[in-house]
């Protein structure tokens, strides 16, 4: 029975450590996204480029904040192309 009180408060623990993280993660990509795009447009003198910038980073943002999204739906497509076991097949 401790074991199962032990594992539990592990988890919480994981679960409150990751939320933490998440939420700092978040405001650093966009002061890091802000940096990148004055200082491409500092360097090239260009809006356009400054523009590209600003797209590539709300795409990172974007894959950052659907990481979850993104691995249930790796997780469905590992699950449909698994092989069907023998009684299956044989069925």
């Amino acid at each position: 029975m401790p074991e199962t009180i032990l594992q539990a408060g592990v988890l919480d623990w994981y679960d409150t450590k990751l939320n933490e993280i998440t939420d700092l993660v978040n405001p650093t990509l966009w002061l890091i996204g802000v940096f990148v795009v004055l200082a491409s447009y500092v360097v090239y003198r260009s809006w356009k480029k400054a523009a590209i910038a600003a797209l590539g980073m709300a795409i990172i943002i974007a894959l950052i904040n659907n990481v979850d999204g993104i691995a249930n739906m790796f997780e469905g497509e590992v699950e449909a192309s698994a092989p069907a076991t023998t009684e299956h097949t044989l069925a």
